[in-house]
């Protein structure tokens, strides 16, 4: 059998093992999907964001204004809020939805859909990073390796769970490909232009993406500061990608806001005219300064024109949109960046949370360094050299990224995953003195200490309570057990409009039931995150009931040990409440919430 031979079968092999991995718990959401409304407990994930995107998707299939991204059943009682989410998730979803059995009603077909895509997802960042893990080193090792690390990293289970049809994970396999583009010895035009294209859609679903984009043209940059005059495939790259980029936003920005208010509808933490203003100036931009530097040969004069037209693009953008560099949050209310954010994990510095949260996430970024530093120390064991310069850049600009904020760790993992799968086959070059395994296996001997070190971290550091316990605890579980099953529906009919409820299952009543909600968990909320907060803090209950009023609830989904001031054991209701009896929950003992009606 030839050594081609050989190597095709290994690589179906090890694609077939994954595949069969990341089944397992696609199959189980299916088999939980199968008996809605009866559940045996709570879908995952706990995410408001995630069955408040399913709401707009299913919205929009059901005949709602394309260009309309309004949640209608938040913000009661005065009307929905605005999203600031693209559609491009919203096709994805939507393509599998027409999947899924015409029978079924759309809640269904959308959690199934919900179900597919991280799978598809997953499926398509591990071939993109694969295939960029074999320009460092093309050895059928590495395919495993990707798949291994892939597996026991944070990133696979906070991004790619069935069910978690959130926009971060898209994001990130675009980014795979552009990893995938940038890490070949030369960018031709079109492999320029389709990076430019994917920077594109990334900076398209969410501004946030904008810093992406910067880091990747700042190393495609520093590569063409130092290039001779001759090379025109480094200074023509910065450009095309810059152009293929101002394209795709452009046509993602006739997407998203009618043609007659493109030039008015202005937005700092959604794709409007500014980020599209801002993408095509920084290509021109990028365009004359490639042609310059293309005339010059000394470093410092180069450095002189980037920083003249840098400077530059900094006046023009500030003199027509000012905010700008505020970021994505410009117009946001101050309540948001007092008490919304500080409570977001994903906005939080990495470092700040428990150790078993900042452990495992920096794991393989540290190992990826350590080997890269080892690698290029020694000059030795890698086929190609550009490859690693370009990722270690982007290594160490994710890395103060993810410190800075949690939400950059899906930009972190990758570069991580593709630089240790790279190099990892080539420690046993570097530790050849070693005879602890055959030499060739030594890479998943380290993979194995990586996937017990992370395992080891969390459960380590976890602490397991009994329900009932602690306050709180098990109670959120219920509600979301009760919403999911839609006993709401059944107990109440039509006689309910407005509930108050917990922010953290506010995309859930709007997904499961017909209610309206005072707020989700969502940044442009802040008013309706204000009063539910002025609620849960009332002093007493004549005062929380005053609040009530301002937002005319009259139904309350509500876990007594959030309110002990409220709802003391063995105390009497107040008169304006009426229980409401019938729910059923998934676990016979621990803390329950109760279904209370407000009476005239």
């Amino acid at each position: 059998m030839s050594v081609a031979k050989v190597s095709k079968n290994w690589r179906r092999g090890i694609w077939i093992s994954f595949i069969f991995v990341v089944s397992i718990p696609l199959l189980m959401r299916l088999g939980d999907l199968a008996a809605w409304p009866a559940l045996g407990g709570p879908l995952h994930p706990y995410n408001p964001d995630v069955w408040l995107r399913l709401s707009m998707v299913r919205d929009w299939l059901a005949g709602s204004a394309f260009f309309g991204h309004a949640v209608p059943q938040t913000n009661a009682p005065t009307g929905g809020i605005e999203s600031h989410w693209t559609r491009p998730l919203d096709f994805v979803l939507a393509g599998l939805y027409q999947l899924t059995p015409s029978k079924n009603v759309p809640e269904l077909r959308l959690m199934l859909a919900a179900a597919w895509y991280p799978f598809v997802l997953s499926l398509a960042a591990a071939g993109l990073m694969a295939a960029a893990a074999r320009k460092i080193f093309s050895h059928n090792h590495v395919l495993a390796c990707v798949f291994l690390l892939f597996l026991c990293s944070p990133y696979m289970a906070d991004y790619f769970k069935p069910g978690d049809a959130d926009h971060h994970g898209l994001m990130s396999v675009l980014w795979c490909g552009v990893l995938a583009l940038l890490v070949r010895d030369t960018l031709r035009p079109i492999q320029a232009s389709v990076a430019g294209i994917l920077l594109g859609c990334i900076v398209w679903i969410s501004p946030e993406g904008l810093i992406i984009y910067a880091a990747t043209l700042g190393v495609l940059g520093l590569e063409a500061l130092r290039a001779p005059r001759n090379d025109r495939h480094r200074f023509a790259t910065p450009a095309i990608v810059t152009i293929g980029a101002g394209v795709i936003v452009t046509a993602g920005l006739f997407v998203e806001v009618p043609a007659a208010e493109i030039l008015t509808h202005i937005r700092y933490d959604a794709l409007s005219i500014v980020q599209v203003a801002v993408l095509w100036f920084a290509a021109m931009l990028t365009s004359l300064t490639m042609f310059l530097w293309r005339e010059v040969n000394t470093v410092k004069l180069r450095l002189a024109i980037a920083a003249a037209a840098g400077l530059c693009g900094a006046v023009v953008i500030y003199a027509f949109y000012p905010k700008f560099f505020l970021g994505p949050m410009a117009e946001a209310d101050p309540y948001v960046f007092t008490d919304f954010l500080p409570a977001v994990s994903e906005a939080k510095p990495l470092m700040a949370g428990p150790f078993s949260h900042y452990a495992p996430t920096l794991l393989q970024p540290v190992l990826a360094t350590i080997l890269l530093a080892s690698v290029l120390w020694r000059r030795r064991a890698a086929r190609r050299s550009r490859p690693l310069v370009i990722l270690g850049g982007l290594l160490v600009v994710m890395l103060l990224l993810a410190m800075t904020q949690t939400r950059w760790a899906y930009y972190l993992a990758p570069v991580a995953i593709i630089l240790c799968a790279g190099l990892l086959p080539t420690i046993s070059i570097l530790t050849r003195r070693f005879a602890f395994a055959p030499r060739r296996w030594q890479p998943y001997l380290w993979i194995a200490v990586i996937a017990a070190y992370i395992g080891g971290t969390i459960a380590a550091t976890m602490k397991v309570q009994q329900a009932g316990n602690a306050p709180g605890t098990g109670c959120m579980s219920e509600v979301r057990y009760v919403v999911q099953t839609r006993q709401l529906q059944k107990l109440l009919g039509k006689e309910s409009d407005i509930f108050y409820t917990y922010e953290d299952v506010g995309g859930e009543i709007i997904f499961f039931t017909p209610y309206r909600i005072i707020a989700s968990n969502y940044h442009r909320e802040a008013s309706g995150l204000r009063d539910l907060r002025d609620m849960r803090q009332a002093p007493d209950i004549e005062t929380f009931h005053e609040l009530l009023k301002k937002r005319k609830v009259d139904t309350l989904l509500v876990c007594p040990v959030y309110h002990p001031q409220f709802f003391k054991p063995d105390a009497p209701l107040p008169a304006w409440l009426r229980p409401v009896d019938g729910l059923k929950f998934y676990k016979p003992d621990g803390n329950k919430p109760l279904l209370l009606r407000v009476t005239p």
